[in-house]
């Protein structure tokens, strides 16, 4: 389990010094509870009392690792690999939480992904989208002094530092498109309620095309009453699944 070692709470800054104090007290009580009820087995309740913290708190990608280490353990593959993929997006560069995810996934019969998808996945990979969006500014910072400078003084150097600024700047973009492509413009979810029977239409009475175990990642599609359409891109199925029996990422 890791260990948390920022506060878990951003507190206000109209709040009192005592105010304050008392509070990350409290909260790294409540989280070192949770961890000795992970250590006595209970898993269950030391996912509550986790998701207690991550509900109150501005979780951080260790809260949401211990989280999905929970729920894994509680067998909840589909819960545990929620968090895990949450978290990764805070700490795309963790080995743990990356190594547990692709095991759920694997678990779970997720069919290995093509050659195109792994090179993107190792280049998305390296940098959240927050990481990304700050990286994109930066280097059109420098692309803009070091361009002017060229421009009313014509020193060589200034040209080259742009040209260079301007290639980090459109790796840096690419991989701001990318992220956000997948993090922000496309809804994924995951079962945790399975085997899930996937419809070919939004009714119970419709025919059962297949069926997904907990812990099998999807493509949101649309959403009708209590159905939502869902694709797997990578066997190129789609169908129709209760609400309930997913949840968003």
């Amino acid at each position: 389990m890791k260990i948390i070692t920022v506060i878990l709470l951003l507190l206000s800054s109209h709040c009192t010094c005592a105010w304050a104090a008392g509070s990350a007290t409290d909260l790294l009580a409540k989280f070192n509870q949770a961890g000795e009820l992970y250590k006595a087995g209970k898993f269950d309740q030391a996912a509550s009392q986790y998701e207690a913290l991550a509900a109150n708190t501005i979780p951080s990608a260790e809260l949401l690792y211990n989280l999905g280490n929970s729920y894994y353990r509680a067998q909840k593959p589909g819960m545990a690999l929620i968090n895990y993929e949450r978290a990764l997006r805070m700490a795309p560069r963790d080995g743990d939480i990356r190594y547990n995810a692709t095991f759920i996934r694997q678990q779970a019969g997720e069919p290995e992904p093509s050659f195109a998808q792994y090179m993107i996945s190792v280049f998305t990979g390296a940098i959240s989208l927050n990481e990304a969006a700050v990286l994109s500014l930066v280097f059109l910072y420098f692309c803009a002094v070091f361009g002017t400078i060229w421009l009313f003084r014509r020193y060589r150097f200034a040209l080259w530092l742009t040209v260079f600024s301007a290639m980090l700047l459109a790796a840096s973009a690419a991989m701001l498109v990318l992220k956000a492509q997948d993090e922000i413009f496309t809804h994924h979810a995951v079962v945790t309620t399975g085997p899930a029977e996937v419809r070919n239409g939004p009714d119970i009475n419709e025919s059962v095309g297949f069926s997904l175990p907990e812990g099998r990642s999807v493509e949101i599609l649309a959403v009708q009453g209590d159905w939502t359409a869902v694709a797997i891109k990578a066997e190129g199925l789609k169908g129709w699944l209760l609400s309930k029996t997913i949840q968003q990422i």
